[in-house]
């Protein structure tokens, strides 16, 4: 693990483990923990990521409404 974060300008921690140690870090990169912080499901941003990639593949107004119900149908519960 040690070289791969050699090699990022950010580590960034969304799992329950600590992060590396500090010494691990060069003075130019920088950590962000986001243990233990409120986390949201995602599918409203996939549901809009999904409309505006529709309007802009098709230059058409994005069907919403029955894009969030398909979403809805086919989603496992969170």
């Amino acid at each position: 693990m040690r070289e791969t974060i050699a090699r990022v300008g950010l580590v960034v921690n969304a799992t329950p483990a600590d992060l590396p140690p500090a010494a691990w870090l060069k003075p130019d990169q920088r950590s962000f923990d986001l243990r233990s912080r409120r986390s949201v499901e995602g599918r409203a941003m996939l549901l809009h990521q999904g409309a505006a990639s529709f309007e802009i593949w098709t230059g058409r107004q994005a069907p919403v409404d029955v894009m969030r119900a398909a979403l809805d149908r086919e989603s496992v519960p969170a």
